[in-house]
């Protein structure tokens, strides 16, 4: 048994061109698509007899990657940092969280997961997190008070 992949190219004309055939999966990587635009795909199967009728369309949206987020902005208030960022483009498929990179004295930059885990749904639908100062002069981050506090944030889908 075999399948072949037909695909509206003419993106929703329907009108179905034969993109792979013999293929011996149940599973299909399209490759070359324009991040964006939505495909409608159909497959037919085939056996010793011949090839089934095709299969109901199915339409799928290329994504690309979330596009990159703006520089976070840093507030003291109090004892307390607060990072916060605006949503980037989301690529076509929701964001499901961010990281958020702190830099250290060294010039690298880590996570502070304990007090700024962006991937829990609330800091994550907020767009901010607020670090206690003591968690940044304390090691991995080791900044002095009144020292800059860089970030980065990375959106992930």
């Amino acid at each position: 048994m075999d399948y072949t992949i037909l695909y509206d190219n003419a993106l929703g004309t329907g009108v179905f061109t034969n993109l792979k055939s013999n293929h011996s999966t149940t599973s299909y990587t399209a490759t070359g698509l324009t991040a964006g635009k939505t495909y409608t795909f159909k497959v037919e199967a085939r056996n010793s007899y011949d090839l089934s009728a095709p299969s109901a369309p199915v339409a799928i949206l290329c994504q690309y990657v979330p596009a990159t987020p703006a520089a976070p902005t840093s507030l003291v208030v109090g004892n307390k940092a607060i990072i916060s960022w605006t949503a980037p483009n989301d690529g076509g498929q929701q964001i499901l969280g961010y990281r958020v990179l702190i830099r250290q004295t060294d010039g690298l930059y880590s996570l502070n997961l304990q007090d700024c885990n962006a991937s829990d749904p609330l800091i994550s639908s907020a767009k901010s997190c607020t670090i206690p100062l003591s968690s940044l002069t304390a090691g991995p981050f080791s900044l002095g008070l009144g020292e800059l506090i860089n970030a980065r944030v990375v959106a992930y889908s």
